[in-house]
């Protein structure tokens, strides 16, 4: 329904018909700003939920290798770290609901979201990169724990897992903002016309994009699980 509103005003440019007005394309392109606000948010607090279990599962570590003092050494830097990031994935997630919550006009929020974006995006996707590799690090050495021992029998394939998990997260979750940004620069650029120019576009590419966002997170979690198999394997 929104798909076709969206066509129907871009084709109103060249029937003759008069414009719309500045208040009717505000009410046009607002669901798709609040969805984009929305998008984010949702992305910023699952990964602060990622975090925390990791940094529960940290600490319960802490007494599993109480005997151990490099383990204790280890699990207590992704105890610090866990913590620190879902800080961190707390502080980005209130800054995005209080432009959300704010009375503001329209153009002024989606362009205080596009900063915010180009401000924090690159320590965010460090951290959240790092997510899978805390969590499933503190699942493995909780599941291996032998009497307060954790062992690397195959150090090379674990550096290679590793690698493969930070990189692929990081790859994974720049390439899922991609139509979150496209849809906010497509509204901003629409108000500032007081046209329907880019809208269409965006729309297009977001409805590409779901089918390839379903798969991603379905193989992002079959990549987790394999992941945890294989570090139990190499670990």
């Amino acid at each position: 329904m929104f798909d076709e509103m969206i066509q129907r005003a871009w084709s109103r440019a060249g029937t003759g018909e008069p414009p719309l007005s500045r208040a009717a394309i505000e009410q046009l392109l607002r669901p798709s700003a609040r969805r984009a606000g929305r998008a984010l948010e949702f992305l910023a607090a699952s990964y602060v939920v990622m975090l925390a279990l990791a940094a529960a599962l940290a600490a319960a570590n802490l007494y599993g290798y109480r005997g151990n003092p490099t383990m204790l050494a280890v699990e207590g830097g992704v105890l610090a770290l866990s913590a620190a990031f879902a800080a961190f994935g707390v502080r980005i997630y209130s800054e995005l609901r209080r432009i959300g919550r704010a009375d503001l006009p329209l153009a002024e929020a989606v362009e205080r979201r596009l900063a915010f974006y180009a401000r924090r995006i690159e320590p965010w996707l460090a951290m959240a990169a790092t997510t899978p590799w805390l969590l499933s690090f503190a699942i493995t050495s909780l599941i291996d724990n032998e009497h307060g021992t954790y062992r690397i029998n195959h150090p090379v394939e674990f550096g290679l897992v590793t690698t493969a998990m930070l990189v692929g997260t990081y790859l994974a979750l720049r390439l899922s903002l991609v139509p979150i940004v496209v849809e906010m620069r497509a509204v901003l650029h629409d108000l500032r016309a007081q046209v329907i120019e880019e809208m269409p576009r965006a729309e297009a590419i977001r409805r590409r994009s779901r089918a390839w966002t379903a798969v991603g997170v379905v193989a992002l979690a079959l990549a987790l699980l394999f992941s945890l198999w294989l570090w139990l394997r190499v670990a």
